[in-house]
């Protein structure tokens, strides 16, 4: 069974904190944009900065550019609240917006907002609800859930019909159906069971695990007739003339060999022909068309951007 998606191209976007170009952050967004760059994504995590802040100040100084969340936690918003935001950011930026969900997974930030991490299965819950309210309220309708109630509403003049792009996405199974089911985007990653940001991946970071997590999602876009977007975005992104050595500065961080680094979904290591070669694999291979690469590699990974942007 093919795990091409129909009709995608190459796209690539930066994910960038506000908190750490606090200077520069207007820049960065233009350069993103100069550079081929389709979006500019946001984290979120206590002490990176507002994420809705940094989007709306990017969408303000851009005009092409796409801003979005990736992602944010359900258990740290209220969907209609949230919505709202949206909206409103929606109607200032004609529309260029992707709004990534998640059910939050770094132990961290609970603690720092005194919040209960509680079990997978409780958050994945949450966020399913959190995805269905926040639809409503983006199209007017009323909700009622397990945890949260509120009636119909008139949406906002400006936003009316925007439809949210909807990203989610992970490297659990039941956060990959609910996505596969729901998102627009699917950001395919690892599983991030510790709750810790350093903690090694190991053996769930290397390409035959995204290969099975990839298969499927294909079994059951096939099942819903139902085709979104696979994203993947990139831990470590060097481009080098010296991959093998990148590979093995990273091997223990990440907890595989260097050749399962070099081959992994998780890097983008080598020079610019054999990332332009691995990308296009990985195409082939596993159907993802949408990278995602951190802000620090963003003006060395440009060329790639420019060779294979719209492929």
């Amino acid at each position: 069974m093919s795990t091409s998606y129909p009709g995608d191209t190459l796209t690539f976007a930066v994910q960038a904190a506000p908190s750490r170009q606090a200077g520069s952050w207007t820049r960065l967004a233009r350069d993103a944009e100069d550079l081929g760059y389709r979006a500019l994504l946001v984290p979120e995590h206590v002490g990176s900065g507002g994420p809705l802040v940094g989007m709306a100040a990017a969408g303000a100084v851009t005009t092409s550019l796409s801003v979005g969340s990736l992602v944010l936690s359900a258990d740290f918003h209220h969907p209609v609240l949230l919505a709202e935001e949206f909206m409103t950011l929606a109607a200032l930026i004609g529309g260029r917006l992707e709004v990534g969900l998640g059910a939050g997974w770094m132990r961290r930030d609970y603690e720092r907002l005194g919040q209960t991490m509680d079990p997978p299965g409780a958050r994945m819950a949450r966020l399913s609800a959190f995805v269905d309210a926040f639809l409503s309220r983006c199209d007017g309708r009323g909700y009622e859930g397990p945890h949260h109630r509120f009636p119909a509403a008139d949406v906002q003049p400006a936003a009316a019909g925007w439809k949210p792009v909807i990203v989610l996405g992970g490297g659990g199974r039941r956060m990959l159906d609910l996505a596969v089911r729901r998102a627009d985007i699917v950001n395919i990653g690892a599983p991030m069971t510790t709750g810790l940001r350093n903690a090694p991946l190991g053996p769930e970071a290397t390409h035959r695990a995204f290969a099975d997590r990839v298969a499927r999602l294909v079994r059951t876009a096939h099942e819903l007739r139902r085709w979104p977007r696979l994203q993947c975005l990139a831990y470590e992104t060097h481009v080098t003339s010296d991959a093998w050595a990148s590979a093995r500065g990273v091997a223990d961080g990440l907890g595989i060999p260097a050749d399962e680094v070099l081959a992994s979904p998780l890097t983008l290591i080598g020079s610019v022909p054999e990332l332009c070669d691995k990308i296009q694999q990985c195409r082939e291979t596993l159907g993802i068309t949408y990278w995602v690469v951190k802000s620090p590699a963003m003006y060395d990974f440009a060329p790639v951007v420019a060779r294979l942007r719209d492929a």
